[in-house]
């Protein structure tokens, strides 16, 4: 019950920022970057446990496997549905030239 009440903490708090911020950007940059940030993340991960050689090795060898490929692109397409949904709650603003009209009147 308490995470329930966390994640609505922090969602309402940082939600529209980040839906605003995320809004911005393409769907396409989205998916390309959280994808390659996967791989980057499953590499840094095997570099830290087992050493340099042994993360190549392993990058060469499985690293073109799709399970590891369509792991990395789920979580990608993942990233492109929270921008999308995101995208739906950003309001947007007045035009500047709107505001012009209505103080000259």
């Amino acid at each position: 019950m308490i995470d329930g009440v966390f994640a609505g903490l922090l969602g309402g708090l940082f939600g529209s920022t980040l839906a605003a911020w995320m809004s911005e950007f393409k769907y396409q940059i989205i998916f390309l970057s959280v994808t390659l940030a996967t791989y980057g993340c499953l590499f840094l991960n095997v570099l830290i446990r087992n050493g340099p050689s042994v993360a190549f090795e392993k990058l060469v060898r499985y690293g073109l496997e799709p399970s590891i490929i369509l792991t990395s692109m789920g979580i990608g397409l993942l990233a492109v549905l929270v921008a999308f949904m995101g995208s739906l709650a950003v309001v947007p603003k007045d035009n500047d030239s709107e505001g012009q009209d209505k103080q000259e009147r």
